[in-house]
């Protein structure tokens, strides 16, 4: 198979949640050392690997619309659907615009569907009950015991010897650029990302009442922690200034081991093992559960971490929550978030709200929005109800009308501005630590780059700031955002 995968131009589209961000660097690396170069377009690729997310509708709509435009801007190229979409509705209607059809994103499940890809249409359904997680830089992709023939992509590891009687991907093959360099990260080196991406975990055993997420990511599972410092010190050696955290369920990292841990041990561990490498960390989206405390303590005692957090709040009024079958309702949320804002000032808080949920009322509506406005947070993300088949809630009645889930929408969104702007103004005059992006902005051409609080930020500087963390004085506010002068 790896015959069929080497040479092939790859372009890889990710849909969806950081977590699978992180699974498409995976694959990246997977199929650049089994051969395949990565593609910068859907035109320039013999294939278009589209990773899906399926947590709303609209979400399954982009996944189609994205493999019906490759179609259109290279006929010739073959389109694999892979990630959520496949693995939580088989028989979905986007499977109508792709030749593979790949449940979930194992590396070397999409590789063999590209293997083995020898034009016309047809569904490649593969095994994932027994499959193990996808390791990232610092470990040897493993091949599924499922698939004999997947032992040719066994690969090299960045940054490892290579195993023996193998070559490394540069003495192997003599093709320029990517191929050739074989950068620990290929699809961030090749998209100019300043930040890495590692998943520590994936799935949940929760039973929210709208969720799709367990079916789609399966029950949790928990990678070592060898395997994730593997990843963040193959990160630091690549000069990451930035390494942010990912998974389905980031609190609960651990409990699934045969040596249980938890995510703080992990988090101290992480600090030890890059203590003098000057990278700063961030974790991804948290659900408000019990034990979140100990997490915004480990923050509160490091420097290490970014002053951050995005919280799966979902709701403020407790018989929406309780609908939702969440675990918590909303005072035990609101402690948490106001410990967090009279203990860290300057602490960014995100919040994410679903409006329109079965049984939302105009009362529930205003009791949630009047509870938000008392609440220390300084963004929210928003998004309507989608009933997803399979889930409890699709079937529950009392959905609000589109006219009232739409001005419920823009209420949320005109808080949420307004939050944004007070919380980049009150900032104006400080010291801040920003991450420079590697690409410029505007008819003025100005760098930026996200502070490790979560503004973005545009500045003047030269082209080698990019890329790399610096200090720099905040002195003005422009809307949510923050004109900065860096210090050097």
């Amino acid at each position: 198979m790896s015959s069929s995968v080497r040479g092939k131009r790859i372009y890889i589209e990710t849909h969806g949640c950081r977590t699978n961000l992180a699974d498409s660097s995976a694959l990246a690396r997977y199929l650049l050392e089994a051969g395949a170069t990565l593609a910068g377009s859907p035109a320039d690729a013999d294939v278009v690997v589209v990773l899906s997310c399926t947590v709303t509708a609209g979400a399954d709509r982009d996944a189609g619309k994205a493999l019906r435009r490759s179609a259109r801007e290279n006929p010739d190229a073959r389109r694999i659907l892979a990630g959520c979409i496949p693995s939580a509705f088989p028989g979905h209607a986007a499977f109508a615009d792709a030749h593979r059809v790949v449940p979930g994103s194992r590396p070397e499940d999409v590789a063999r569907a590209i293997g083995t890809e020898h034009g016309g249409r047809a569904l490649l359904w593969l095994p994932r009950a027994a499959a193990p997680m996808a390791p990232g830089p610092g470990q040897p992709f493993v091949p599924s015991a499922q698939a004999d023939h997947g032992k040719e992509l066994l690969s090299w590891s960045p940054g490892s010897p290579p195993p023996p009687g193998r070559s490394t991907p540069s003495e192997a093959r003599g093709e320029e650029g990517l191929a050739a360099s074989a950068p620990p990260f290929p699809l961030e080196h090749l998209r100019r990302l300043s930040r890495a991406h590692i998943k520590i975990g994936e799935g949940c055993d929760g039973a929210c009442s709208y969720c799709i997420v367990p079916k789609a990511r399966g029950k949790p599972a928990s990678r070592s922690a060898s395997q994730v410092l593997a990843d963040v010190e193959a990160a630091v050696r690549a000069g990451f200034p930035e390494i942010v955290l990912t998974g389905t369920h980031l609190a609960r990292w651990g409990r699934d081991l045969k040596e249980p841990s938890d995510i703080v041990s992990l988090m101290s561990r992480i600090e030890e093992a890059t203590s003098d490498q000057g990278v700063r960390m961030r974790l991804s989206s948290l659900e408000p559960d019990p034990g979140l405390e100990r997490v915004v303590e480990k923050m509160a005692g490091s420097e290490r971490w970014c002053r951050y957090m995005h919280v799966a709040l979902q709701h403020a009024a407790d018989p929406i929550l309780a609908a939702m079958n969440r675990t918590y309702r909303f005072p035990d949320a609101e402690a948490l978030l106001k410990s967090i804002g009279a203990r860290l000032p300057g602490f960014g808080i995100g919040l994410d709200f679903i409006v329109g949920f079965p049984g939302e009322t105009d009362e529930l509506f205003d009791e949630a929005l009047h509870r938000l406005e008392g609440t220390p947070f300084t963004y929210l993300h928003v998004f309507a109800f989608s009933p997803r088949q399979g889930t409890v809630a699709a079937d529950l009645p009392g959905r609000p009308e589109k006219a009232a889930v739409d001005e419920r929408s823009a209420r949320l969104r005109a808080l949420s501005a307004a939050r944004r702007a007070a919380f980049a103004g009150s900032l104006v005059g400080s010291e801040l630590d920003v991450v420079v992006e590697k690409r410029r902005v505007g008819i003025a051409s100005l760098l930026t780059g996200l502070t490790d609080n979560y503004v973005r930020v545009y500045l003047e500087g030269r082209d080698d700031l990019m890329g790399r963390r610096v200090r720099c004085t905040a002195v003005a506010a422009e809307g949510a955002t923050l004109r900065g002068e860096v210090r050097l």
